[in-house]
């Protein structure tokens, strides 16, 4: 959980990537809780797939081998990775997050199965998953 101070020294937001159930996503002002539900949705999903690209293409690694004494020439091939297009990305957990993973799945071109025990068949076919 990270909790941040807000504009207000009296108004502080809890937040939790985990989806706990501690109070988590919730303001809180004064004795009052204020549902902050889905506000960070999209922001966690757009990290979860950026993580998915840097690793497959080995971001974090070429870029230290670009800063290092040992990069003395550019080969175009060189710590490409893997294209993540026509590949398969599994998902547990189809809440919000999951969901809204799935969607950036999709619109590059990935196959996704996904294991939850709350998602409907319904549901599952309108995200284009496989359960």
């Amino acid at each position: 959980s990270v909790v941040a101070v807000g504009q207000a020294p009296d108004v502080f937001d809890i937040m939790a990537i985990d989806g706990g159930v501690h109070g988590e996503g919730q303001r809180h002002r004064q004795g009052q809780f204020l549902d902050r539900e889905g506000v960070l949705d999209a922001a966690v999903a757009d990290q979860a797939f950026a993580l998915l690209l840097a690793a497959g293409r080995r971001l974090t690694e070429g870029d230290r081998y670009a800063r290092s004494p040992e990069f003395l020439r550019y080969e175009p091939t060189y710590l490409l990775g893997r294209e993540v297009y026509g590949t398969t990305l599994g998902i547990v957990g189809m809440g919000r997050i999951g969901a809204a993973t799935a969607l950036r799945a999709k619109a590059f071109g990935m196959s996704v199965v996904a294991y939850d025990p709350y998602l409907s068949k319904n549901r599952a076919e309108s995200l284009g998953v496989t359960s």
